[in-house]
């Protein structure tokens, strides 16, 4: 249990630098899809997306 507790701000910054690093990856990924490439069907996808994960948690919970 001590051992968690002195390394809990290393943990926190691997953690950070490990999701900033996963949405660069995601953001470089959606740059190279053509079809991402214009906004407002980037736009699209993304509404798209939050509303079914919304109502996916919605029916989980």
């Amino acid at each position: 249990m001590k051992r968690f507790r002195k390394h809990r701000i290393i943990r926190a910054l691997v953690a950070g630098v490990g999701i900033i690093l996963f949405w660069r990856g995601v953001w470089g990924l959606a740059d190279m899809t053509p079809i991402l490439s214009n906004e407002f069907v980037s736009i699209g996808f993304g509404i798209i997306l939050l509303v079914i994960s919304g109502l996916l948690m919605k029916e989980m919970i």
